[in-house]
């Protein structure tokens, strides 16, 4: 839904879930299922047009690239290049 639904998008990242999601990525000791799984919630939640403001989604950077830089699964590394695209597509 976040990723259909800016607003509903936006909705979700005020609530408070970009950090949460964020910080548990950073751990080591997540399974590759969860990682798979909160790697493609942090891309839905950057998604979308309008997209969100910077400064709501830009905790999720560091957690990105450390999945990024520590995982060599297809799925996760796509999803983890679309959240880059998504982050860097727009303002400037």
């Amino acid at each position: 839904m976040a990723g259909e639904n800016s607003r509903i998008r936006d909705h979700i990242i005020n609530c408070g879930a970009i950090d949460p999601i964020a910080k548990i990525l950073m751990r080591n000791d997540i399974t590759s299922e969860f990682t798979r799984n909160a790697s493609w919630t942090l891309a839905n939640l950057c998604r979308g047009k309008p997209g969100p403001p910077f400064e709501s989604i830009k905790h999720a950077i560091p957690a990105l690239a450390h999945v990024f830089i520590n995982n060599d699964e297809e799925e996760i590394i796509t999803d983890i290049l679309w959240s880059f695209s998504y982050i860097s597509d727009g303002h400037d």
